[in-house]
């Protein structure tokens, strides 16, 4: 795993543990876990574009934009496919605005991590 990689990862989950640790105080475990969930679903994805869009080293042009446009395929589809997981098996214990919470912290962790670049 790179560098740009590892920081943005690290960054997203540590939004996610506070909002976590926030939600935990101010609503309980039930919500935590929710948010827990939505910010694991966003780290999930995020790694699964990583190993697919930088999986290989010394490639052509062409090959770089395919594997980007195919990483991007492949985030947008695990994260629907783990928000409905989430939602047929936990739809009775979930509370969708800290799970879509979690989720918006890893996307904020993304573009932080993008404005502090170097």
């Amino acid at each position: 795993m790179n560098h740009q990689v590892r920081r943005v990862v690290s960054l997203q989950l540590m939004f996610v543990s506070l909002l976590t640790f926030f939600l935990w105080w101010l609503a309980g475990k039930g919500t935590a876990l929710s948010s827990l969930i939505g910010g694991a679903i966003g780290v999930g994805s995020s790694l699964v574009y990583a190993v697919v869009a930088y999986g290989g080293r010394n490639r052509a042009p062409q090959v770089i934009v395919r594997a980007h446009f195919a990483a991007e395929m492949l985030k947008f589809t695990a994260v629907v496919i783990l928000f409905a997981l989430a939602v047929i098996f936990l739809r009775n214990n979930l509370s969708a605005p800290a799970l879509f919470g979690g989720y918006l912290a890893t996307t904020l962790g993304y573009w932080v991590a993008l404005m502090f670049k170097n």
